[in-house]
């Protein structure tokens, strides 16, 4: 992502912020009364952008097969540093992955900050936008809790080394780095579905990071729409003591998010969820059925319900989730000690400035440089062997898995909302 230089991306008065809605008509009604439902985050962000507010909707909108490229220079702008007064920076996505796909996020993603919001109804539109406006106006404080959640199974390689060499040794970076901030970390037989819960509707902590496997399930599974992504917990006693079907009891959905305990409070919380699906699924791949056969064609692209309950439920204080919109590959690489560090390194400078206060979409922006990194590297090999190398798979597979899942990583949420920490409480607010 990349402002003109001499713009600070956290201030939009000098990067901007614009809603991107579908195009239609401007009297389409359900456009029309989802406006109506985020006046209050509209109003918050037009006063704090001023001339760098915009609107894409309307005949402005996204248009179906629309690329980034063509988006841009419909609306005057082009490749290259954002120039805010034509395309803001900052631009939250208004609309399922049925409608403006995950193809288009991401081309977009590369040079502005983006997120994105869909909800099945107005009423779930306006209790974010009034939650993301009440916390922004309660004010700024000093110090809060983080909290890094990593089931530990049976016999299961992946989420062992998921807890022990990467979940709780990227808390003790962070907390070395950010010593105002309390952090602890919730691993093993203490990562319940029960646990999880009450760090998500109960607890006050303002950001959980929560790793392991993500829910998955074939096309034709009626439980599919509903809690693929949802977060594996330590209740799965592991492979070899449970072969049947994992049960919902295993795991934590959208269905488990219950009333918010008290009244909203004034601090927010962000997420971050290193796990497959665990914001959306794009268009299906080929797919076997649950009963071994073909699978039928399921819907096409959708947003995981989890983030979407978090985040509309009324009395919520969730203002953003990272996550993944498709399956995490590289965790089948995950066990390369290098590959470890690297992610640790990676994570820990996106928490960092997230915990320092800058908005989550700027604060994304060291995976998409990890992305850009790795796609050109694996771009140089793959022209190598075009003219004549024979391709190391063992060089060659973790580089694309490691471009695809950086690809993947998205927000679902304003791009431009922030813990309110004071400047310079957890040291050096990055630039």
């Amino acid at each position: 992502m990349a402002l003109i230089v001499t713009l600070d991306p956290r201030e939009l008065s000098q990067a901007g912020w614009g809603l991107v809605m579908p195009a239609s008509e401007d009297s389409d009604a359900r456009g029309a009364a989802i406006r109506e439902a985020l006046t209050p985050l509209l109003a918050l962000r037009c006063a704090q952008a001023g001339a760098l507010f915009r609107g894409f909707f309307g005949a402005q909108g996204y248009r179906p097969g629309e690329t980034k490229s063509k988006f841009l220079a419909r609306n005057g702008a082009g490749p290259g540093p954002v120039r805010p007064e034509l395309v803001p920076y900052y631009l939250l996505i208004v609309g399922g992955p049925g409608e403006i796909p995950y193809t288009f996020e991401e081309q977009m993603g590369v040079q502005h900050a983006v997120g994105r919001i869909c909800f099945d109804t107005p009423e779930e539109y306006a209790h974010y936008a009034g939650t993301v406006a009440a916390i922004e106006r309660a004010g700024a404080w000093t110090s809060g809790s983080a909290v890094f959640f990593a089931p530990r199974h049976h016999e299961d390689l992946l989420s062992t080394h998921t807890s022990k060499r990467f979940t709780q040794p990227l808390a003790r970076s962070v907390a070395a780095q950010c010593p105002e901030w309390q952090t602890s970390v919730v691993s093993g037989p203490e990562a319940t579905r029960a646990r999880l819960g009450d760090l998500l509707h109960r607890g006050r902590s303002e950001f959980v990071f929560a790793a392991g496997h993500g829910m998955v399930f074939a096309g034709d599974d009626p439980r599919r729409a509903a809690h693929q992504g949802a977060l594996l917990c330590q209740d799965w006693p592991g492979p070899r003591e449970w072969t049947d079907p994992i049960p919902p009891e295993f795991y934590f959905s959208a269905d488990d998010v219950g009333p918010y305990a008290g009244s909203l409070p004034p601090r927010g919380r962000i997420l971050l969820l290193a796990a497959s699906y665990s914001l959306g699924t794009p268009v299906p791949e080929p797919q076997r059925s649950s009963s071994g056969g073909a699978a039928p064609a399921s819907t096409g692209a959708f947003a995981a319900r989890l983030p979407q309950r978090l985040l509309g439920q009324p009395g919520g204080y969730t203002l953003a989730v990272i996550g993944a919109h498709d399956r995490r590959l590289g965790d089948a690489m995950a066990l390369d000690p290098t590959a470890s560090q690297r992610n640790i390194d990676l994570y820990r400078a996106v928490i960092h400035r997230i915990l320092a206060g800058a908005p989550i979409g700027h604060a994304r922006e060291p995976f998409t440089e990890r992305h850009a990194e790795a796609a050109s590297e694996l771009a140089v090999m793959l022209e190598e062997v075009e003219f004549g190398r024979t391709a190391d798979p063992q060089e060659l597979v973790p580089m694309w898995m490691e471009s695809q899942d950086m690809r993947a990583l998205s927000i679902f949420g304003d791009p431009a909302v922030r813990l309110g920490v004071s400047p310079g409480s957890t040291g050096s607010t990055p630039g």
